[in-house]
């Protein structure tokens, strides 16, 4: 229902949502209920989910901010959702339903939960909380990984809680990296078999300082995290990186074509064999670093005990 400028949708909208008078444009808010559907994209100022299931059969513009609650039940985005001010989705008590996106997903702020991203997420801030990024994630100021999976990140500060876990095997920090638990990677092994011991632990040496060419597009120096040079020996397949991405594009292909519940069934047979690495055992350290006779044998030498943090200190001149 169109009301000022503003609608609300109850049922199925059968096309996009779009202002349809120079007034509306940037004043034009949306309400989506409980079991709403939308047949196509929509641009708004700002955009309010109340509850769930609902999808949107294309992409989201917010010249402000989206806002999705908490619900038990799953919910599909056909398309990309950007917004200028902020993106929240809030997941519920029950820790059941998961919001997937097929797109990216990016504003100044981004607070999610229990959100499933097949493109990448960016942003000046951004917290990923139980959430799985196919791609990778970016924020410009501040990055927080909570029981979260992405392909890799690049942050100013980037803290990882609880588990962290890379589909690659490296991430970048340009001024501060924060590690409270366990960061691992899953680079060696075919996302669509993944062995139970598909996981390899980073460790404090797999932390580097790399001092950078003084062009002043990037910082002097940042935190380059990865491991390659531990487990380049650990995988005689090396056709692994595109054996996940044929086998993750025939997975969107097949769910581009799908509606309704084939579609959340073939997205839940994506997410539900990725998110089985937030509770798989990490490989040992020493079997990882054993090909470069690294002693591992210290105490506490894991980056996932306690907290480790790599500050980059400005100049004093």
């Amino acid at each position: 229902m169109r009301d000022g400028y503003g609608i609300r949708v109850t049922g199925t909208y059968p096309r996009a949502i779009l202002p349809e008078i120079v007034a509306e444009v940037g004043r034009f808010q949306i309400t989506m209920s409980e079991g709403a559907v939308v047949q196509g994209g929509m641009v708004c100022e700002n955009l309010e989910v109340l509850g769930r299931p609902f999808e949107i059969q294309g992409s989201v513009v917010s010249t402000g901010a989206v806002s999705i609650g908490a619900g038990d039940d799953d919910a599909l985005i056909r398309g990309s959702v950007i917004a200028s001010s902020s993106i929240s989705v809030r997941r519920a008590s029950s820790q059941i339903g998961i919001v997937r996106v097929l797109g990216d997903v990016g504003a100044s702020n981004l607070n999610l939960e229990r959100v499933v991203v097949f493109g990448n997420v960016f942003g000046k801030r951004v917290s990923l909380s139980q959430c799985l990024v196919v791609g990778s994630a970016y924020a410009s100021e501040e990055l927080l990984l909570s029981d979260s999976i992405c392909s890799t990140f690049i942050g100013g500060r980037v803290e990882t809680r609880n588990r962290a876990v890379l589909l690659a095997h490296s991430g970048i920090a340009y001024d501060e990296l924060v590690v409270q638990g366990e960061i691992c990677t899953a680079f060696l092994h075919p996302w669509r078999e993944m062995p139970d011991d598909a996981l390899v632990l980073f460790t404090p040496d797999d932390q580097k300082r790399i001092e950078m060419q003084e062009d002043g597009a990037l910082p002097d120096e940042l935190i380059l995290l990865t491991c390659d040079d531990r487990i380049v020996g650990l995988s005689a397949d090396e056709s692994v990186p595109q054996a996940n991405a044929q086998w993750l594009e025939s997975k969107l292909d097949a769910i581009i074509r799908l509606d309704g519940d084939a579609a959340h069934r073939e997205c839940r047979s994506i997410d539900q064999q990725l998110f089985r690495l937030l509770h798989l055992p990490c490989r040992p350290e020493k079997e990882a670093a054993s090909h470069s006779g690294q002693d591992t044998s210290a105490e506490g030498s894991r980056v996932g005990y306690g907290s480790q943090r790599f500050r980059q200190e400005p100049d004093d001149a």
